[in-house]
């Protein structure tokens, strides 16, 4: 059942996060960063986080796979399909979900090195 749920909220995050980089693109022009680049990535990323965190790396692997699979069914869903894009929207996702698997990771491999250094102590 908490695999489920992983997959059901990875694939509500993925389409937010695709949502929030289609529907308010706002940038700091000072710096050169994209604002709602920022904000979608953190939004998936401390999911990521919490899930290498309280749980198992396959889990972190899992949620990946549905945020990616529901930033692609948002471009579906939402009619912003075409052939052409197709192939550029799949690489684009998987691009993005390259920094939250990271922190879903690191997120797990920190929590297992504390575990064992208070288990060694």
């Amino acid at each position: 059942m908490y695999k489920l749920s992983i997959i059901i909220v990875s694939l509500v995050l993925g389409a937010a996060s695709w949502a929030i980089l289609l529907l308010f693109p706002v940038s700091i022009e000072l710096l050169g960063i994209d604002l709602d680049l920022l904000i979608a990535q953190f939004l998936i990323a401390a999911f990521t986080v919490y899930i290498g965190w309280t749980t198992n790396t396959i889990n972190v692997i899992i949620s990946v796979v549905g945020i990616c699979i529901g930033q692609n069914a948002y471009v579906y869903i939402s009619g912003m399909y075409h052939e052409i894009w197709n192939p550029i929207t799949l690489i684009t996702s998987i691009v993005l979900c390259v920094f939250p698997l990271l922190a879903g990771l690191v997120s797990r491999g920190t929590n297992v090195f504390l575990q064992y250094q208070t288990k060694s102590i």
